[in-house]
């Protein structure tokens, strides 16, 4: 017998499986989300360490606050995270270029620091 699975069969299964287990469309969409951030999670496990990823597109995931509805959305805005945080990069509505980013506390640690606000001694001791 054949163990795999097609993959048709197996998103009717998981379907089928998050209909019956949520009795709402809030509960379908955390247990859908919930499939997908421990698949993630799994085939992340072999994945190396590291301090930089770079993409040049997003998804966006969001459950509606209104109708409790599952959404993802592709985007072509560029992602590049590391420890100082993250940055989107896209265009505006001109087409003109244009970036968001999100700023990790080390990174805001470090500018304080640079600007004089940071402890009042020194990191290296005789």
């Amino acid at each position: 017998m054949d163990s795999k699975i097609p993959f048709e069969k197996l998103m009717d299964e998981l379907t089928n499986w998050v209909n019956k287990a949520g009795a709402s469309p809030g509960e379908r969409a955390r247990l859908a989300r919930r499939v997908s951030d421990e698949l993630a999670s799994r085939l992340s496990e072999e994945a190396p360490d590291t301090c930089h990823i770079a993409a040049p597109n997003a998804v966006v995931e969001v459950i509606d606050e209104a109708s409790g509805h599952l959404y993802r959305r592709y985007l072509e805005v560029e992602y590049d995270e590391s420890d100082n945080g993250l940055r989107l990069m896209g265009e505006d509505v001109a087409a003109n270029p244009a970036q968001i980013v999100f700023l990790s506390e080390a990174a805001l640690f470090r500018m304080r620091e640079l600007r004089g606000g940071g402890p009042d001694e020194p990191r290296c001791h005789d």
